[in-house]
């Protein structure tokens, strides 16, 4: 048997074919109409092409009346299961999409605080898929494809989709040895000595004034937009970190770096944040909904 040489979908246009079912199934053109939102002419011409299109006569017409012809009834079992077959294709595309969520993190919080209790998430929501992944800027998240957004500071979507989660602090940390006389606290006559590694978002020169009294530079900066790799930097020795507290808390913990002088800024927010994709998700809205219960039991995280 030859191929057909146009698309089948040129050959038998799909509101032709929703027209002949619908008419048969209601026995009726103008019932069709109704449910198809178009005029009784409109389905009735539809019919009309298809037989042409097919060469044989699909409905008896009778007066006002229509019934289906054995032809008719043979084409309507496999446009009815055609039909069936697209529809339950669109359906399970549909539920994949709205069962899979796509979190995007900023790693100083998604991998110290947000990471550890995802299980608890997915133990709750099994049909939930998630992916995850981090973004260090603002400018970054616009770019990127994402349901729900964690971040520090401000938001990159309408402020109706955003909510806090934790409060944090920043401060500045090296290792045990990095100041030039051990157990002495950083000084302003260190500063000039010493390089100091910044996250993006992360101000040195803030801290300094609030520390000092005045906007002291270092001797130089290195510039990061992943506040772990910073941190790691600073294990290694390359210089005394501005970092958050929520992701220097491991390596306090472990005693890898040390608060080197006890000022902090306050009153720094990470937020949570939907997209437009993922307000349509209930997925998404119940991730959010969990990861803000999650947070309010303790704004100020003592890890």
């Amino acid at each position: 048997m030859s191929q057909p040489t146009t698309p089948a979908a040129a050959q038998f246009p799909l509101h032709e074919l929703l027209a002949f079912e619908a008419a048969a199934r209601h026995g009726s053109f103008q019932k069709a109409a109704d449910e198809l939102s178009v005029t009784q002419s409109a389905v009735s011409h539809r019919v009309i092409n298809l037989e042409r299109r097919l060469g044989v006569s699909l409905f008896a017409r009778k007066g006002r009346g229509i019934a289906l012809t054995d032809e008719g009834a043979t084409y309507l079992d496999g446009v009815s299961a055609a039909l069936t077959s697209l529809w339950a294709a669109g359906e399970e595309l549909r539920l994949a999409e709205h069962s899979l969520i796509r979190v995007n993190f900023a790693p100083s919080i998604g991998n110290v605080w947000l990471l550890p209790h995802l299980p608890e998430f997915m133990r709750n929501h099994p049909s939930i898929q998630i992916e995850v992944a981090s973004i260090a800027t603002p400018e970054e998240a616009n770019r990127a494809d994402w349901d729900v957004l964690v971040h520090y500071g401000s938001g990159v979507g309408d402020d109706a989709r955003r909510a806090p989660l934790l409060t944090d602090e920043v401060l500045v940390v090296g290792r045990p040895d990095i100041l030039p006389e051990a157990g002495q606290g950083l000084r302003v006559e260190d500063v000039a000595c010493l390089t100091v590694l910044r996250h993006t978002l992360l101000n040195w020169l803030d801290w300094s004034a609030g520390a000092f009294g005045r906007k002291t530079e270092p001797a130089r900066y290195m510039h990061f937009d992943d506040s772990i790799t910073m941190l790691e930097s600073a294990v290694s020795g390359a210089g005394i970190a501005v970092t958050t507290r929520i992701a220097a808390t491991p390596y306090l913990k472990e005693g890898a770096l040390v608060q080197i002088h006890p000022f902090v800024l306050k009153d720094n927010e990470y937020y949570v944040e939907l997209s437009e994709s993922g307000e349509l998700k209930p997925a998404a809205k119940a991730f959010t909904d969990w990861i803000v219960r999650l947070a309010s039991a303790d704004r100020t995280p003592a890890f």
